[in-house]
């Protein structure tokens, strides 16, 4: 690989004396269509940028020719395309080569000391590099930053460098901005330049539920010593790994409150004895006379605890026999999106990564989305829309109103993202209270079905505060949105006559 910094430089320098010394032009022709062609991911894109330099600078051939002929006839040494396929940690350059030597000479002071001299003031140099080494290196085994203690990094912290950390960081971010073409888009070059997990194995892991484990990294980043006989395992088991957190958790439980340390312990002799709760069987009770025909899909909810969730008063009289269960879930602003990464993922905790698969599905389709959001802001392109995206991509902890979501118009990016019948009942402060409820569907139809796939049942108390609800198979459905009417496309037409029963019903339930 040759440096792209000094490539830079010279490109920078040579174009400059071509112009009479005219510094401006050498930097824009550096930063310009120079820099585009030395960043292309992908042969064709190189092809393309080449040529747009070629159509810009024509006027200019001496350019032209003095890049193609000096510097391009080596390409495969330092453009981005070539140089992602080979492993190089980031090191595309020898600008850390070029501190070092500026580092030397701080301690050196003078050109003309005597030998011994000089002797003495490089060893001090080295011996002051390698104590800040092991103080970095101790730092990273010994201090986790909050943010990387949650999936999927977790499981690595005190095993890599700060470093490494900061990358997948970056990299989660990436993924989470990339969506559902996360495998389409994202090229895998940092694990092949990097020895680390690229966005789509990041997304893998999510989904699948797990975090990312030191096999995953290459041992450049997990080689938290120095000096000769420094062991690195190339093969680790995850079960060693999870046993050494289940461990770390064990001593910080210990070193905790007592309160906390009988609750935990009652948890887990509940999880490893099944008698632990003395409960028995229910009772068989052969004298059954089934359901009766005209109440086929309906169950007794004599038996149901109405303890079980603050809300549960509120929840209409007529959808209390169609009710499985109530899951209230955490506050804070995000309950909404709480709710969502519940049904798909089954971890209320990946909030963030919801927002940002619905921000992306906004922000990616305006012509679509403007219709939706047309009532609220009275436009149906520009700032109101860009207003929405802002409003739903938060990424901190908890939010006041103004990034809480919206239903009903964020239900149908929900809808459309994971091809789902989204029904969200209006819980109000009186059982009676059943309006503004609604259905909603996907607005296209992205892999060639016939229906969607699953129905997402979800309440909202208020407009502040929102429950995610178990329902019967065939449970009444309030009537579908109007605005899906107007923004639904082509694919998904004649969808809604597959619940015109189930529509009918729920207008039975509410004039009777």
């Amino acid at each position: 690989m040759l440096c792209v910094w000094h490539i830079n430089k010279d490109v920078e320098a040579k174009v400059t004396s071509m112009f009479e010394k005219k510094k401006e032009i050498g930097a824009k022709f550096k930063n310009g269509r120079w820099r585009h062609v030395i960043n292309a991911t992908s042969e064709e894109a190189y092809e393309r940028e080449l040529v747009e330099l070629k159509t810009k600078w024509s006027r200019w051939p001496k350019v032209i020719n003095y890049v193609v002929d000096t510097w391009l006839i080596h390409k495969e040494k330092f453009v981005m395309f070539w140089t992602n396929q080979v492993l190089h940690f980031g090191n595309v350059n020898n600008c850390r080569v070029e501190s070092q030597h500026s580092a030397l000479k701080c301690w050196i002071d003078s050109s003309t000391g005597s030998l011994d001299t000089v002797w003495a003031q490089v060893h001090c140099s080295i011996e002051n590099q390698i104590i800040a080494i092991r103080n970095g290196l101790e730092a990273c085994r010994a201090t986790h930053g909050q943010k990387y203690k949650q999936k999927p990094l977790h499981q690595l912290n005190g095993k890599v460098s700060h470093y490494c950390l900061s990358i997948l960081l970056g990299e989660t971010n990436r993924m989470r901005g990339l969506s559902t073409n996360v495998h389409r888009r994202c090229g895998c070059a940092l694990r092949t330049t990097h020895g680390l997990p690229c966005a789509c194995q990041i997304y893998d892991s999510i989904t699948a539920g797990m975090g990312l484990y030191t096999k995953d990294i290459h041992p450049y980043w997990r080689t938290l010593g120095i000096g000769a006989g420094v062991d690195i395992l190339d093969i680790v088991d995850e079960n060693d790994e999870d046993r050494a957190h289940f461990r770390t958790l064990v001593d910080q439980v210990i070193a905790s409150d007592p309160v906390m340390l009988r609750h935990v312990s009652r948890v887990i002799e509940g999880e490893m004895d099944p008698n632990y709760d003395d409960l028995q069987e229910p009772r068989v009770n052969p004298r059954v006379r089934g359901r009766p025909p005209e109440r086929r899909n309906r169950r007794d909810r004599t038996g149901f605890d109405m303890r079980q969730c603050r809300y549960s008063y509120a929840i209409p009289n007529m959808m209390w026999p169609y009710v499985v269960g109530v899951k209230d879930v955490i506050g804070y602003g995000n309950c909404g999106f709480r709710c969502v990464v519940d049904f798909c993922y089954g971890d209320q905790e990946e909030w963030r990564l919801v927002r940002h698969h619905i921000a992306n599905e906004v922000g990616s389709h305006p012509w679509l989305y403007s219709m939706i959001y047309y009532d609220i802001w009275g436009q149906q392109v520009g700032s109101g829309l860009q207003r929405e995206v802002d409003r739903i991509r938060w990424d901190g902890d908890a939010c006041g109103q103004e990034h809480w979501m919206v239903a009903q118009q964020d239900l149908f990016a929900i809808a459309t993202i994971w091809n789902v019948v989204v029904i969200c009942y209006r819980v109000g402060n009186r059982p009676s209270c059943y309006y503004p409820s609604t259905t909603v569907l996907p607005l296209n139809n992205h892999g060639r079905l016939d229906r969607p796939s699953a129905e997402f049942v979800i309440g909202t108390v208020g407009g502040s505060h929102f429950l995610r609800l178990h329902m019967d198979q065939d449970h009444p459905l309030p009537p579908i949105s109007p605005m899906w009417f107007n923004a639904r496309q082509a694919s998904v037409h004649g969808w809604e006559a597959r619940y015109e029963r189930r529509l009918q019903l729920w207008q039975t339930l509410v004039s009777s």
